[in-house]
């Protein structure tokens, strides 16, 4: 379930992703220091084979077979930290790993990824 239930883009269930598939969310963060939070968090999400990358359209079918076919799995897990620099900026860093695959493990791809962000309000 994602969202507070605003009309199309903040659905409470379901999400964009469109038929045949589903995705969970989860996050904790913790301050460590009054500008310093840090948050831990991952997602998993699984796809059909009826499902082609499109959003739902409004009106469509919401009761289609799922999963359908073959699946794919994709797991997401991160650690990442802001700080708080006043005035507005801030700068954010993380990292994670991302594992996707079948359920039957014959197409694994897993990958690690980091970025930085920098805010600056003047």
């Amino acid at each position: 379930m994602t969202g507070d239930g605003g009309r199309g883009t903040n659905s409470i269930i379901g999400s964009p992703l469109g038929p045949d598939s589903d995705r969970w969310n989860a996050a904790v963060s913790t301050p460590l220091h009054p500008r310093l939070i840090v948050t831990v968090g991952g997602s998993f999400t699984r796809r059909g084979e009826g499902n082609d990358l499109r959003e739902w359209i409004p009106g469509t079918d919401p009761r289609l077979p799922f999963p359908s076919g073959d699946t794919t799995e994709e797991t997401v897990l991160y650690v990442e930290a802001d700080f708080d620099m006043d005035h507005g900026s801030y700068m954010r860093a993380g990292g994670g790993w991302r594992g996707a695959g079948s359920p039957e493990g014959d197409t694994d791809d897993d990958s690690g990824f980091f970025h930085i962000e920098l805010v600056l309000d003047f």
